[in-house]
């Protein structure tokens, strides 16, 4: 299965290949040079822009698959970076299911997704309404990636592990969490920077009744 939006380009690129295959033949023996090039990146595209289905995970999951970069504390919040390089799917998931209220999209600078400066990107952030409180899910451009691509819109109902996007090429996702649910009850967190997540599967944080916040080995 391939990534909503990504068929524009995979397509483009196939009837390229097709046509510089064709004019090795009729007109030059060289031009099958070009030809080669054009299905090796045809290749890459469609390998590049695929979306697996995939079970959802328990807990809170991951927005995005790549490198957990930073679990950083902001107060009453979590945030947590993941790094998506080349060989990652760059389709993004909603990590709870809840209502997206708030949809926001600015325009920055295109640093690399791993700078800490990368905060001032290009980006858009998608504010989720659940029951564990207000997420946030925040898409980061990096050096590469110059799109991002919204499969929903602002009011929309979204289920865990539900496809809510896609940014092309290496990137960032950030998510912030709170670290009380409306009830009182914690939100632990349990990845640590260095390890790889898959969006929709891994387990980054659970809902426990802990006295304080805690990241998983404290």
């Amino acid at each position: 299965m391939f990534a909503r939006g990504s068929l524009p380009a995979i397509s483009l690129s196939v009837a390229l290949a097709g046509g510089s295959a064709v004019a090795s033949i009729l007109i030059s023996g060289y031009l099958w040079v070009l030809s080669i090039l054009l299905i090796v990146m045809s290749t890459f595209f469609a390998w590049f822009f695929r979306d697996p289905e995939r079970k959802t995970g328990k807990g809170i999951v991951a927005p995005a698959d790549g490198l957990i970069l930073n679990v950083r504390d902001l107060q009453d919040r979590v945030l947590i970076s993941t790094f998506m390089n080349l060989y990652d799917v760059h389709v993004n998931r909603a990590p709870i299911s809840g209502t997206v209220v708030e949809i926001e999209k600015k325009r920055g600078s295109y640093l690399p997704a791993y700078d800490k400066r990368a905060d001032k990107n290009n980006r858009v952030t998608y504010l989720i309404r659940s029951g564990i409180g207000d997420v946030e899910v925040v898409q980061i451009c990096g050096v590469f990636a110059r799109r991002i691509v919204s499969y929903v819109e602002k009011g929309a109902k979204v289920v865990k592990g539900e496809r809510i996007g896609m940014i092309r090429f290496g990137s960032r996702v950030d998510m912030i969490l709170p670290k009380h649910t409306p009830k009182g009850d914690m939100i632990t967190i349990v990845i640590r920077p260095g390890w790889h997540v898959n969006a929709g599967v891994t387990t980054v944080a659970r809902v426990t009744r802990k006295k304080r916040n805690t990241l998983k080995g404290d």
